[in-house]
């Protein structure tokens, strides 16, 4: 090849326009608002903040992210806005409640989404919950709750705490009786210490660092866990789902536990574009393994246990697509609480 054709093709090269990246043109210089769907101070909001501080960084065009919390109907609003409301051009990612598939089931007349066609983007940490009975009620197994009636504090009729305790009355023969109403888990947290109630069914997440007194001072038993693997320190406390043998059983507890798998999650609405979803995902996946990130989740005392999103929309399609008949038993027993 002659001198001059090589200074040719080295001039086009230099003078060549370096490649476009669409997804960073359009991140460039804009805010991303992350819809946290409960209010300041709870576990929502801490891996919203999180996230917040820490994802930037690994996505194209480094855009800002916001933290706006939205709170209403046990998580609904939230989801119902960025279902129906929010753009869909990748601006809005939500970090919308555990419960999504469960309450797409038993509460139709409040929910406008399907949570199949949200764009699921990945988990930084399962929901791991716990069904935990006060010490001094006597209720210090399943068995004990089978011989007593356990007084069971939930936020709401058709909450997870409230369905699951219903669910194991019918499957386990148990005697829990929810009484619904309270306004989060602080409000059931003093019902207990003052004997009002016998029990809830919370974040093991939650307790361990916010109640790690009731554990050291052995004021609760964890007579259950709940979800559809066992938490890694939670190993002799009993799994539900392993309580259940019948398989239609199992896909109703499956459905009502769901939201294990779902937990601290983040997703986009239907129809924004895949190649901004695709490096949301990635960029997800990078982060939930970036020493700062990881370094900065220990330093509040918030686990990092991450799903991906195919992983999330798996479990989705799979709950939400059980028999007419499942979602009948369940929706029943959601209605039966009183």
């Amino acid at each position: 090849m002659s001198r001059g054709i090589l200074f040719a093709i080295a001039a086009c090269a230099i003078g060549a326009p370096a490649i476009a990246d669409p997804v960073a043109d359009f991140y460039q210089d804009k805010r991303v608002n992350l819809i946290v769907s409960f209010g300041t101070g709870g576990t929502y909001g801490l891996y919203g903040r999180l996230v917040a501080d820490h994802i930037t960084q690994h996505l194209p065009g480094n855009p800002k992210v916001i933290v706006q919390h939205m709170p209403g109907a046990g998580g609904i609003v939230a989801t119902n806005h960025m279902y129906n409301i929010a753009p869909k051009d990748g601006t809005h990612v939500g970090m919308l409640f555990k419960d999504i598939a469960l309450a797409q089931v038993v509460q139709p007349n409040s929910v406008r989404y399907d949570a199949r066609k949200l764009n699921w983007i990945g988990s930084v940490n399962q929901y791991y919950a716990v069904v935990m009975t006060w010490a001094a009620s006597g209720a210090e197994s399943i068995e004990a709750a089978r011989k007593q009636e356990v007084i069971m504090a939930s936020s709401g009729q058709g909450h997870h705490g409230t369905v699951l305790s219903q669910a194991m009355n019918e499957l386990l023969g148990t005697r829990f009786r929810s009484i619904t109403g309270y306004d989060g888990a602080g409000a059931m947290h003093l019902a207990m210490e003052r004997g009002e109630v016998h029990a809830r069914i919370g974040s093991w997440e939650s307790i361990k660092t916010g109640q790690a007194g009731w554990i050291r001072d052995k004021k609760i038993h964890l007579i259950a866990q709940a979800g559809v693997s066992k938490s890694a320190e939670l190993r002799d406390v009993p799994l539900v789902l392993d309580l259940v043998k019948d398989p239609a059983d199992r896909s109703m507890i499956e459905l009502i536990d769901s939201g294990s798998v779902v937990g601290w999650s983040l997703s986009m609405p239907p129809d924004v574009p895949a190649e901004r979803v695709a490096a949301w995902r990635a960029a997800f996946e990078k982060m939930v393994k970036d020493p700062d990130f990881l370094a900065a989740a220990k330093k509040v005392n918030a686990d990092v246990d991450p799903k991906t999103g195919k992983e999330i929309s798996e479990v989705i399609d799979r709950v939400l697509s059980s028999s007419p008949e499942v979602f009948e038993r369940t929706r029943k027993i959601a209605n039966s609480a009183k």
